[in-house]
């Protein structure tokens, strides 16, 4: 009965929240797709496009990528782009639209370090025919990607995917540190997972990694049993604890996946409650190792109970 009245209050203090006089409830960040059996998620991270990019080669790369997947829906984590101009970002979404997949977009710390306006990229988001996206101008809402995607069969949610930013800088003074999930944005996951009120199985996407991702991979290397993987440079979390992973944990989200940390690629099973996971590096631009080019392929049974670790599938994909 508390957490049921904590949930409520939840919900209804963020049907107030309003700005310009729009008020905004969780089902207008609601996105949709149907289920099919063995439904696979190509969760792609840290492309890079940028000015200086050979866009032939990497648009053949991304082909390549695209096909041999074949999947029901593409989620990319974040530094999709890096200093890049208007002309990239409409291209790269052009070829995104080409393939008719429905795809899901968030931020990472290089995507607005462009030459374009801060709402630039979600303005192209809504005008895609395919692209899965939700968000508002003139809502209250820490980041500019706090939407989610319920994949459905026969009108029940199996699974739930929370498309999350996770911000860019945090500000010191004479230095800086990378950002986290703020808490008006975890108010937000919680306000959903009370609207939505059932048992599906959720899965955050975001770019910067939580803190916990250090203490999971120290565990990792005492006892390999709980992982897979590897990681081959040091995590760059958020600055500080932001209460991600215990909120998480709170509304039934089974694992983390993230990018940022282009040579690190491990999936580890923390605390025996959460799976904790960086992406492969899509690109040879940035900085990369040649053989930890990919992406990973997520599949999702109609058995909920069944996801874990054996549900994450490697795949690397050589440039020509």
């Amino acid at each position: 009965m508390q957490k049921n009245t904590l949930k409520l209050l939840l919900f209804s203090s963020l049907m107030l929240s309003s700005c310009q006089g729009r008020t905004y409830t969780p089902e207008d960040y609601r996105c949709e797709v149907s289920f099919t059996d063995d439904f696979q998620i190509m969760f792609m991270t840290d492309l890079h496009l940028e000015v200086e990019a050979d866009f032939k080669k990497e648009y053949e790369h991304l082909n390549k990528m695209i096909t041999s997947a074949s999947p029901d829906l593409i989620v990319l984590t974040g530094d999709t782009f890096l200093h890049a101009t208007k002309d990239i970002v409409r291209s790269f979404f052009n070829v995104m639209d080409s393939y008719r997949i429905p795809y899901c977009f968030t931020y990472g710390n290089h995507d607005l370090q462009g030459d374009y306006d801060y709402y630039y990229i979600n303005e192209r988001l809504k005008a895609s025919p395919v692209a899965l996206f939700a968000d508002y101008a003139d809502d209250e809402l820490t980041g500019l990607t706090n939407y989610y995607v319920n994949v459905k069969k026969d009108g029940k949610s199996l699974y739930r995917l929370y498309i999350i930013d996770s911000n860019s800088y945090y500000s010191g003074g004479v230095t800086y540190d990378y950002d986290i999930i703020h808490q008006d944005q975890l108010d937000h996951v919680k306000a959903i997972d009370s609207f939505e009120n059932d048992d599906a199985v959720g899965l955050a996407f975001f770019h910067i990694p939580l803190l916990q991702y250090t203490s999971a991979y120290e565990a990792y290397q005492q006892d390999s049993s709980i992982g897979k993987g590897e990681n081959r440079e040091a995590c760059c979390p958020g600055y500080k604890e932001s209460g991600a992973y215990d909120c998480f944990k709170e509304v039934g989200i089974k694992a983390c996946f993230c990018g940022h940390d282009h040579i690190n690629y491990s999936d580890i099973m923390y605390q025996n409650e959460m799976i904790l996971d960086y992406g492969i590096k899509g690109t040879d631009l940035c900085y990369w190792d040649d053989d930890l080019i990919g992406y990973k392929l997520i599949t999702l049974t109609s058995d909920t109970s069944a996801f874990g670790l054996d549900s994450i599938e490697y795949r690397w994909v050589a440039y020509e």
